[in-house]
């Protein structure tokens, strides 16, 4: 093999094997031409760097036991309180169908029931499973989530909202198993003792992902270790907004391409506010009666809500439509996107509107104000004022 590595008269000098007198010709020509050795020895070098350097040599060799042994994958878990139709469920499932399946295999743990999103994630072979945690304080979860994690081996864990973060952030420590935690928003409604035990945990965490800007400065001055965070907006599938035809429950609606559609989308409940929107939309449908609402999404204030809009002589006007999988094709149909909640962190919905050419009228609250520059992509207003629909 030695031809192969010597290039004779430019890297060095070759002669014909049991010959003695040839070796000696060629040691002595080095001797007299000091010059030509040095030459010989740079270029050798440079020779060597280009074709048997140890890295190429490892990665070569690595990508032949790969496809000997194959590439060994490591399990993922990701822990939250349900697969329900939300926005940090929605990051949830991307990032369990977007890791990179032949390296990671993804198992989503479901503190409590698996949700709406789980059908799907299964048919594209990610497990989903359902730890039925029962009160607030059911400590037969963290056991069942601990056997989980040591019966699949898993090499990470990635937490996310509340219940997901203290439980399986916890079931980390107890296991030895890394764990990164992903915080969804501003979360004013903690008390002292979760605060306590965020601070705790985080300091035990290997990164804490925020979502926006607000996110990170709100847990930071509530004493979270800025060393451990880092913001990571949430992400979408852009494609899937980009031409999106319209729904067809405008059809079923009555209500033509021509009809103005305010859209609002998020869970009913108190931190989306939804009653606000109906409220707005009142004094919208006062002025322009030929408007329409409609209310994507489900929660404990649905009955309260429908209350509203028939007391106020809104029925089939404002429209509450459930739990609906064609957001894409709803948020064509619709003359704007409207938020009108408490506290966000960094809304899905909001980019998935922007994604689809849609305008946003929004609450200045959390990371809105990140994504949305008011009077030129969207308009933002005082989250305690929604008359500036009769503007």
């Amino acid at each position: 093999g030695l031809p192969e590595a010597v290039q004779d008269g430019h890297t060095g000098l070759l002669v014909e094997p049991r010959d003695p007198d040839g070796l000696a010709r060629a040691c002595e020509s080095l001797v007299k031409q000091p010059g030509q050795a040095a030459a010989f020895g740079a270029e050798g070098r440079r020779w060597v760097e280009r074709r048997f350097d140890q890295r190429e040599h490892l990665q070569a060799f690595a990508r032949h036991m790969e496809a000997f042994i194959g590439t060994p994958r490591v399990k993922l878990l990701f822990v939250i309180w349900s697969m329900a139709v939300g926005g940090a469920e929605r990051v949830v499932a991307l990032l369990a169908r977007h890791v990179n399946r032949s390296r990671y295999e993804p198992i989503i743990a479901c503190l409590n029931e698996p949700g709406g999103f789980a059908p799907e994630l299964e048919a594209d072979g990610i497990r989903v499973v359902a730890l039925h945690k029962r009160g607030a304080f059911d400590l037969r979860v963290l056991w069942r989530l601990i056997r989980l994690i040591r019966r699949e081996r898993v090499a990470l864990i990635h937490t996310h909202l509340w219940g997901g973060n203290v439980w399986g952030r916890i079931a980390g420590v107890l296991t030895g198993v890394p764990f990164v935690a992903t915080e969804h928003n501003t979360d004013f409604w903690k008390r002292r003792w979760q605060l306590f035990l965020d601070r705790w945990l985080a300091s035990r965490s290997r990164r804490i992902i925020m979502v926006s800007r607000a996110v990170q400065q709100f847990y930071m001055a509530r004493g979270l270790p800025a060393d451990r965070m880092e913001t990571i907006s949430n992400g979408i599938e852009t494609e899937r907004f980009a031409g999106a035809e319209r729904s067809v429950l405008y059809g079923e609606l009555g209500w033509g391409p021509e009809t103005p559609v305010f859209l609002a989308l998020g869970r009913l409940v108190w931190a989306k506010r939804p009653e606000a929107f109906i409220d707005a939309m009142a004094r919208v449908l006062a002025s322009r009666p030929q408007t329409r609402a409609l209310l994507v999404g489900e929660g404990p204030m649905r009955e309260a809500l429908q209350r509203r809009i028939i007391e106020r002589g809104l029925t089939g006007r404002v429209v509450l439509a459930g739990v609906r999988s064609d957001i894409s094709q709803l948020l064509q149909g619709a003359r704007a996107l409207v938020l009108t909640s408490r506290r966000e962190g960094l809304p899905m919905v909001l980019l998935e509107a922007m994604a689809s050419g849609v305008p946003a009228v929004a609450a200045a609250v959390g990371g809105i104000p990140e994504v949305i520059e008011d009077g030129r992509t969207g308009w933002l207003v005082n989250p305690d004022r929604f008359d500036f629909f009769t503007g």
